[in-house]
């Protein structure tokens, strides 16, 4: 088995972090791209991403970009609008460079899911229209770990 980091010691290595947010969130971004490439995502492939309100949505959203660059059917299902700077700029990009955007409800049918709800803790239980992408069969790509796991 392997370890994973908790909720808190997540949120202490972020508050931590000194450095340039959009260009680690652009870098976090990236590597989530890649990875969903060597998974199967590319040219004409249909790819969502659950995109939650923070930093781990703005991961999302920056990898939605680029595989939208790389000529993936991306579509980003927002759990609501972002909320901190470095994820509004990132879904602004997003939008900019094409990446088609509706509010999260029932799946569709992907070929790859791109989660990037929740990075480390989800208080008050998870929001409803999530456990119909939770029982969908696309094959997943989580940013940090998988919604659900705390």
């Amino acid at each position: 088995m392997k370890p994973v980091l908790t909720a808190d010691e997540y949120n202490r290595i972020d508050k931590a972090y000194e450095g340039d947010l959009d260009a680690a969130m652009d870098k976090a971004g990236y590597a989530v791209a890649l990875a969903a490439v060597r998974a199967g995502a590319g040219y004409g492939s249909r790819v969502s991403v659950l995109a939650g309100v923070g930093n781990n949505g703005g991961d999302g959203y920056v990898a939605a970009r680029y595989l939208a660059a790389r000529g993936a059917r991306v579509t980003v299902h927002a759990l609501d609008l972002p909320r901190s700077p470095e994820a509004s700029r990132a879904a602004r990009t997003a939008r900019s460079a094409g990446v088609r955007m509706t509010k999260l409800a029932e799946p569709d049918d992907a070929d790859l899911v791109i989660d990037a709800l929740f990075g480390g803790g989800v208080r008050g239980g998870l929001p409803l229209p999530i456990f119909g992408w939770i029982a969908n069969d696309a094959h997943v790509v989580a940013v940090d770990y998988p919604t659900g796991l705390d």
